[in-house]
């Protein structure tokens, strides 16, 4: 299994932790978390539960901020991976 595909495995485990009614849900690179109906506090669990799984590396406030920014669909799984992806090896 490649990097990728343990980070995509990893975040889906700890978004359906976060949220247990996604558990029989499909999430697909594309799903973003307005999809998923995460609210705010929700959110904030997230984060600190992906920075324990990935280290401190990975700044989930920053990856929204990056999120923030952008025009389009934002704060998708695809983008989310990418990002831990690119912390996980800095």
């Amino acid at each position: 299994m490649s990097d990728r595909a343990v980070i995509r495995e990893k975040t889906i485990d700890t978004i359906r932790a976060v949220e247990p009614n996604l558990a029989e849900v499909r999430i697909t690179d594309a799903t973003s978390l307005a999809d998923l109906k995460i609210d705010s506090l929700r959110l904030i669990e997230l984060g600190v539960l992906l920075e324990d799984t990935f280290g401190t590396s990975v700044r989930f406030d920053e990856w929204l901020e990056q999120e923030r920014a952008r025009n389009g669909t934002a704060y998708t799984l695809e983008s989310l991976i990418a990002f831990i992806s690119k912390a996980d090896s800095a």
